[in-house]
């Protein structure tokens, strides 16, 4: 799941959160992993931006 995270400094960011239930001796836990994703979604969008200029350069 993506989602954004807001900073004490009012910084926000995006991120991915994972999440996990598991049993162990009929014990329940759970377990979440959040992940910073900023510099992939920077990488994303470049790959965007640059596929849009090739797309509109070849008009």
């Amino acid at each position: 799941m993506k989602h954004s995270i807001k900073e004490k400094n009012g910084t926000i960011f995006p991120v991915e959160i994972r999440g996990f239930i598991f049993e162990e001796e009929e014990v329940k836990y759970s377990l979440a992993f959040v992940n910073n994703i900023s510099s992939q979604k920077l990488k994303e969008n470049e790959v965007k931006e640059h596929h849009e200029k090739y797309c509109n350069s070849k008009k």
